[in-house]
Order: structure tokens, then sequence, then C-alpha cells
């Protein structure tokens, strides 16, 4: 499983973006939810004619501790944790959260 922890989201958050993607110009709005419990997120796309598509949401934050733990009180034999797809450690270094779990 791979996704945003909330380490790796402290680390790396930032209030938001401008780019282009798939034909869009994509405008991105960031700010944090209670004590980093969630990331609140707002996407607002515009394309070439000036049509927008706006996408709000909330994604629940959780450490990699607290996921590791809930993998393994639903059941799974073992769950690792890793800072990246290459098995590299997960510290202050790491760039996702990366879990491999088994049952």
């Amino acid at each position: 499983m791979e996704c945003v922890s909330r380490e790796t989201a402290i680390m790396y958050f930032t209030k938001g973006e401008l780019f282009e993607r798939a034909g869009f110009t994509v405008n991105t709005e960031f700010s944090v939810k209670g004590a980093w419990e969630g990331l609140y997120s707002k996407w607002i796309l515009t394309d070439k004619d000036n049509h927008k598509i706006e996408h709000e949401y909330t994604q629940r934050l959780y450490s990699a501790p607290q996921l590791r733990d809930k993998l393994l009180e639903c059941g799974f034999a073992s769950a690792q944790v890793y800072g990246d797809f290459d098995y590299s450690p997960y510290n202050e270094n790491a760039r996702t959260m990366i879990i491999v779990a088994k049952k």
C-alpha cells in the first residue's frame, strides 16, 4: 500500500501549486485540519476555453505506526513500513509511505 502519511504530509506540506496537466491548468489549495488529522484539498482545473472543474475533499492522515498497527489488528501476520518503492527506510528521508503487509 502506498499513501501519504501524517509524517510525509508534514515534511512536504505546501499551501498549493499551479501546473499544467493533460490540457488543463491545475490550481491546488491545501490546508491542515485539526492537529494534522486531515489534509483539506481543493483542485481547480481550467481548460483552454476557461471552463472550470472544481473538486474538494479532506484526506484523513494517519501516521505510519497507526496504519501498520491497524493492519496487524485486522489480521495481517506482518506489516513492514518503508520510505519509498525501493524499500528504503521510513525515516526523515522518506519520500512516501509504503506498507507491505502479509496475511
